[in-house]
């Protein structure tokens, strides 16, 4: 995933609150929590795109609109949707070849961003803090840049 400057300008607040002054750091609090659900957000566009980038090298519109469709009927971040739902779709091979490429640290990364947005969003708890929301969201774009990788591949590649 490439620079998104909307995220970018939210951290550079984030990094200008002190921690040490309370109201300053409950904005950084309320920011972080709106920074999970906005990456959330992106990552769930991104697999949208992703797919639709795949669906347009057929010739068949109402295939890639039907396939576009069903992509965005998806909205389970998780990562074993995006080995079933996503690349196992395609077939066992690319969700085989998904789970080997995505590396641990990337997947623990976007583990943590997509459970800490859960309970962000519906009123729970987020175990995460800020330098680690910010450490993540840099980690957890590799595992959509495996998934754009696998899913250019053909079967026969794999």
């Amino acid at each position: 995933m490439g620079p998104r400057p909307d995220i970018e300008r939210l951290f550079e607040l984030c990094d200008g609150l002190d921690d040490n002054i309370p109201d300053q750091r409950d904005i950084k609090k309320y920011l972080m929590e709106s920074l999970l659900i906005k990456a959330c957000v992106e990552y769930e566009n991104e697999i949208g795109r992703i797919v639709a980038e795949r669906a347009a090298g057929q010739d068949d519109e109402d295939l890639q609109s039907f396939l576009a469709r069903t992509v965005l009927a998806y909205k389970h971040l998780s990562l074993d949707s995006l080995q079933g739902n996503i690349a196992g779709k395609f077939s066992g091979a690319h969700k085989r070849e998904f789970i080997k490429r995505v590396d641990d640290d990337a997947a623990r990364a976007y583990r943590g961003i997509v459970s800490s947005r859960n309970a962000a969003a519906h009123g729970g708890r987020v175990d995460i803090t800020y330098e680690e929301f910010k450490t993540y969201y840099g980690m957890a774009g590799r595992v959509l840049d495996e998934l754009v990788a696998v899913l250019k591949l053909r079967s026969s590649d794999l």
